[in-house]
């Protein structure tokens, strides 16, 4: 299936609908749709692989003052 094929899928579809991979592409390869399932899963916040939010309260938490200090620069900068 190509970027193509897919992108001409889509273009029925109202804005914002919500639908199913299956039901707007027709695929009934159920091996192709499984590894888009899998593909899918790991790209979520629920992955038990990875949590991406753990990863970014940490780079939060290294960073903070960093932020703080060039927040504050650019409300003084505002303020002149």
């Amino acid at each position: 299936m190509s970027t193509g094929q897919l992108n001409r899928d889509l273009q029925g579809l109202e804005l914002y609908e919500i639908n199913h991979f299956r039901q707007i592409h027709g695929i009934a390869d159920d091996e192709f749709f499984e590894e888009i399932q899998l593909a899918a899963e790991k790209l979520t916040i629920n992955s038990q692989e990875e949590n991406i939010f753990a990863h970014l309260l940490t780079y939060i938490e290294a960073n903070k003052m960093s932020f703080v200090e060039d927040v504050q620069a650019v409300l003084s900068e505002n303020k002149a």
